[in-house]
C-alpha cells in the first residue's frame, strides 16, 4: 500500500517549510503572502501541472497497487481553483481532498487516519507495511516508481526511508514554455522520498517513522539509496518557491546549457505523451 501527500498551495503563514511564507506574521506580511501564494499564473501552473501530467501519470503508474494520493489545500484557496480539484477527486479514483480550514480550530485529519479509513477493506488481521512519499503540485514520479519501491516494501524494512536519487529537472521559462529537460542526481530529493511504516491491525492504526528534513533522512532514518534509474521530474520556473534563493539564476543558465535527455529516455520512465503534455501547460489559463 503506497499513499502521497501533496499540499496544494497550502496556507501556512510563518512556516519555515517555504521561502515564501517566513516572516508571514502581522496583517500586512499575511496579506503579502496571500497575494504571492494564490498568484493566478502561479496556481494556473500549478493546477495544470497536477490535472495534466501528475495525475494521469500516477494513473498510469499506480496500476495493480493499492493506492492513495491525498491533496491537502486550504480553505481560503480561490474557488475556481477548489472547483477543479474537486473535478480532479471525482476524476481519479486514487485522490482524496483535506481541506484545511483557516476559520476553525477544528483539527485536521492526518494522512495516515485519511488512509485506514479508505484502505479500510484491504487490510486483515495482520500488521502491514505502508509507505508514504510527498509530491510538490509541479513534480511528478515516472511510471516505474511504484515497481521499484515495491521491492522496498517489506516489514524488514519498517522504519527505513527509500530515496531514488536519479531523475530529470525540466526548465521553464516565464511564459511557461519547456527550455530542456536534463539528468538530475540528488540523493534525498524530497520528490518521492518514501517513508516505511506499518498498518498495526490490532490498534487499527499505521505508524510511521518521524523524520525530519528530507536533506538529511539518513540522519533520522536508516535510509536506502537507489539511484539506477530515473524516477522524478522536479520542475524549474519562475514561481517557484527556490527562485527567491540568490543562487537561482545561476542555477537555471546550469541546467539550460546540461545535456538533454533523449527522447527515448523520456518515453521509456514517463510515457509516450509526457513530454506532449508538458509543453502544452503554457496555452493552459483558468480565466
Amino acid at each position: 500500500m503506497f499513499i502521497a501527500v501533496t499540499r496544494f498551495s497550502l496556507f501556512m503563514p510563518d512556516s519555515n517549510s517555504w521561502v515564501l511564507s517566513r516572516g508571514a506574521k502581522d496583517k500586512q506580511d499575511i496579506n503579502a503572502y496571500i497575494n504571492k501564494l494564490y498568484d493566478e499564473d502561479r496556481l494556473n501552473f500549478r493546477i495544470s501541472f497536477l490535472k495534466e501530467v501528475t495525475l494521469p501519470l500516477l494513473d498510469e503508474a499506480s496500476k495493480g497497487y493499492k493506492f492513495l494520493h491525498i491533496l491537502e489545500y486550504s480553505s481560503n484557496l480561490p474557488e475556481k481553483y477548489i472547483g477543479i480539484l474537486k473535478e480532479l477527486e471525482h476524476k481519479f479514483h486514487f485522490l482524496k481532498l483535506n481541506m484545511h480550514s483557516i476559520e476553525s480550530d477544528k483539527k485536521v485529519l492526518q494522512p495516515h487516519q485519511i488512509a485506514v479509513k479508505y484502505f479500510d477493506k484491504d487490510f486483515s488481521d495482520r500488521d502491514q507495511p505502508v509507505g508514504m512519499f510527498v509530491l510538490d503540485d509541479d513534480d511528478c514520479v515516472s511510471l516505474n516508481y511504484f515497481k521499484i519501491m515495491s521491492k522496498y516494501l517489506n516489514a524488514k524494512f519498517n522504519g527505513f526511508a527509500v530515496s531514488l536519487g536519479l531523475g530529470v529537472v525540466g526548465i521553464f521559462n516565464s511564459n511557461y514554455e519547456l527550455q530542456n529537460i536534463t539528468e538530475n542526481y540528488y540523493p534525498k530529493i524530497n520528490i518521492g522520498l518514501m517513508r516505511i511504516g506499518m498498518y498495526r491491525y490490532q490498534k487499527n492504526s499505521i505508524i510511521f517513522p518521524r523524520m525530519g528534513s528530507h536533506s538529511k533522512a539518513d540522519k533520522f532514518l536508516p535510509t536506502i539509496l537507489d539511484s539506477r534509474e530515473l524516477c522524478y521530474f522536479w520542475s524549474k520556473h519562475p514561481t517557484q518557491d527556490t527562485k527567491n534563493y540568490s543562487s537561482y539564476d545561476s542555477e537555471v543558465t546550469r541546467l539550460l546549457n546540461a545535456p538533454k535527455v533523449c527522447d527515448e529516455s523520456m518515453n521509456t520512465n514517463f510515457g509516450s505523451n509526457f513530454i506532449n503534455r508538458l509543453e502544452r501547460l503554457k496555452d493552459w489559463r483558468i480565466t
